[in-house]
């Protein structure tokens, strides 16, 4: 890493660990008498009406796996939209479910009609739609609520921008209240499951096939055909290159490996794959928790980071697949095509950080006051320029690397 970035990082880091509070003057709303109607925002407002001794036992216990009933309910600019739509509720997240602020899946009683933007206002890349939801995440950002609360949704945009060829997790930034008391700034997000892919192609849940690289790569089996994720399994252990060809979606294999592998996601592929098949179609690629991008060298070769650290079935298909010429040569032009386009130029980076930053700016405060995290503003604005600088470092050294 080059001298620059390392001053910086340096400044960045022992600022961080200051008691420096030279703030940039944006009032504190107290988030202590804050409620769904007196809170001063442009983001929509959800309040989430449930018991309250069962989501504190949820939000305590949430190793238990536990779900509780409740109303959901949206505000935008002071006025009512979604008013008490029943629930379920539940903490997700692995890691990040012991943080403060616990990201929450929500499961509509029937499919959401999303009829004019009305829940999540965001445009879909053309193969996807939003009309309909039945399943959304109010995301505490990952690993990555206790830095910039933005890092995932940053680099999903860039796929977004970029029309990349695998299926994605939309997004719209929101103010969570449960009960009428602050909960804090989130990421309502569409999800990655079979819930979540159901809708965005609407088709049932019932047609979709998926499976699930976990930690430290495993693999869940999570819907479907599972004889069918068995067979593709099998004939990747045994290198049936023909019917591997069949079975998968090659060019949404290409993109979704190639994006990972250049954002430098230090939890994938061993973590956090998805592919799944609707019907009798080939396998396609989710991509998903992006909060752990551009944690390793920044000057890693992509290949490096597809070989991961644990054997997975991520891994072994590149492998093979790319002992192909034909898949190579496509692999390859792809690879230079991905890093050249303007939507995953540094300048489209920072301008997707700088809005999703303009959107949290008015409440980060009062954020900051109830979980202490990050630890003040002026590291919150740091992190962001780190966020914007390593990927700017990230991007330059690929198109200076021979891969």
């Amino acid at each position: 890493m080059n001298k620059e970035i390392i001053l910086f990082l340096l400044f960045a880091t022992i600022l961080s660990c200051s008691n420096y509070n030279e703030e940039i003057d944006i009032a504190i709303q107290d988030y202590s008498t804050l409620t769904p109607h007196n809170i001063v925002t442009n983001l929509k407002v959800v309040n989430i009406v449930v018991n309250q001794n069962e989501f504190d036992e949820m939000y305590t216990k949430y190793e238990e796996d536990i779900e509780v009933e409740g109303l959901f309910n949206l505000y935008e600019n002071g006025v009512i939209k979604i008013a008490d739509e029943k629930i379920e509720l539940q903490v997700k997240g692995s890691w990040s479910a012991s943080f403060p602020l616990k990201s929450l899946g929500i499961k509509f009683d029937d499919a959401f009609s999303n009829t004019n933007n009305v829940l999540l206002d965001c445009q879909p890349m053309p193969m996807h739609s939003l009309s309909k939801l039945k399943s959304v995440r109010l995301r505490n950002s990952g690993n990555d609520f206790k830095f910039s609360m933005v890092k995932d949704i940053c680099y999903t945009q860039v796929a977004i921008d970029a029309g990349l060829n695998f299926e994605v997790m939309y997004t719209e930034q929101m103010v969570v209240f449960v009960n009428d008391q602050f909960l804090g700034l989130m990421n309502l997000r569409s999800e990655s499951n079979e819930h979540g892919l159901s809708r965005l192609f609407g088709v049932k849940k019932s047609n979709i096939t998926m499976a699930k690289v976990t930690a430290m790569g495993g693999l869940e089996k999570r819907n479907g055909d599972i004889a069918r994720i068995d067979l593709l399994l099998n004939a990747i252990d045994n290198g049936n290159m023909s019917y591997i060809k069949d079975e998968i979606d090659v060019a949404s294999f290409i993109d979704y490996v190639i994006f990972e592998s250049q954002i430098g996601n230090k939890d994938w592929p061993h973590n956090n794959a998805s592919f799944y098949a609707i019907d009798n179609n080939p396998f396609r690629f989710v991509l998903f928790d992006l909060d752990q991008a551009a944690m390793l060298n920044l000057d890693e070769e992509p290949g490096s980071i597809i070989e991961g650290k644990w054997d997975n079935p991520i891994t072994k298909l590149y492998n093979l697949l790319y002992e192909d010429e034909v898949f190579k040569l496509a692999y390859d032009e792809r690879y230079t095509e991905i890093l050249n386009m303007e939507a995953t130029s540094a300048d489209n980076f920072t301008t997707i950080v700088n809005n999703y930053q303009k959107n949290f700016d008015l409440l980060m405060p009062t954020q900051i006051d109830k979980y202490k995290y990050p630890q003040s503003l002026t590291t919150w604005y740091l992190n962001l320029e780190q966020l914007k600088l390593k990927y700017e470092y990230r991007l330059n050294s690929l198109k200076k690397s021979d891969r």
